[in-house]
């Protein structure tokens, strides 16, 4: 009897434990997003909209200290969908001007950070640099979201999809 009590307590203990943690993201103030993650989000960030205007794409991120590596295996195996991708980023938005963070989401291991690219476009409404940072601050993924005016385009990631295990 007393063995089907233990093991009652840890079924219990086992499904408040995973009941009770929380996956989901909660928005974090500006002004309290610690400096570590806001200098490095901005370095990543600075990183990806230079790389729109390398020749090498995104192959300039592939030896940057905070790719982890299922991002450097995404790039590589999928040169092909980059490069498209990245002809697309060219014409579509022609030039980054700046970026500035705008929202930041936190969730424990997953930080989201959110940043409006003023570009140089006329057919642009807004465009949006989104990384999510691993809990050692290594980038885990990046997409960049696109509306034109007129809102034919609207909020679409025009960069290869990375899959969402993990977050």
């Amino acid at each position: 009897m007393n063995r089907i009590l233990r093991f009652r307590y840890k079924v219990i203990l086992f499904v408040c434990l995973t009941s009770c943690s929380t996956r989901e993201f909660r928005e974090v103030p500006l002004d309290k997003v610690p400096e570590r993650v806001r200098s490095t989000g901005s370095q990543i960030a600075r990183d990806i909209t230079v790389s729109f205007t390398k020749e090498e794409g995104a192959d300039y991120l592939l030896d940057k200290y905070y790719l982890t590596p299922r991002v450097h295996g995404s790039i590589v195996s999928n040169r092909g969908m980059y490069a498209e991708s990245y002809d697309a980023i060219n014409t579509m938005i022609e030039h980054v001007i700046s970026y500035s963070l705008f929202q930041v989401k936190d969730n424990g291991k997953i930080k989201v950070l959110r940043y409006s690219l003023k570009v140089q476009s006329p057919l642009a409404k807004f465009v949006e640099l989104k990384l999510h940072l691993n809990i050692h601050n290594q980038l885990a993924a990046f997409y960049l979201y696109y509306t034109s005016l007129g809102d034919r385009i609207k909020r679409k990631n025009i960069l290869p999809e990375f899959r969402s295990e993990g977050f």
